[in-house]
């Protein structure tokens, strides 16, 4: 399974940012304070069921976190989970 693609809104200082992934390899890589860390916590929290977000996670607490995810599965992973998210595409 593989993430190709993100967008976030309201979550700590990232808001309104996009990411397409390389399907290869991919670095997050800038200054400080930039919000590396926290994409990766979102991440960590999004795909680690059982745990949700903290309040200090909303970045203006009278909206909601938004994120949107695309998920590619990899030919093995087909019929893994049930059925196919994508109509079109039963990888995605």
């Amino acid at each position: 399974m593989r993430l190709t693609y993100a967008k976030v809104s309201n979550y700590r200082n990232i808001d309104g940012i996009t990411v397409t992934f390389n399907p290869d390899c991919n670095y997050i890589i800038g200054e400080n304070n930039l919000g590396k860390s926290n994409f990766l916590s979102l991440l960590d929290t999004v795909f680690s069921g059982g745990r949700g977000f903290d309040e200090k996670d909303f970045a203006d607490s009278t909206k909601p976190i938004e994120v949107e995810l695309d998920i590619k599965l990899l030919p093995s992973e087909w019929g893994i989970f049930g059925d196919t998210f994508s109509p079109g595409d039963a990888s995605l």
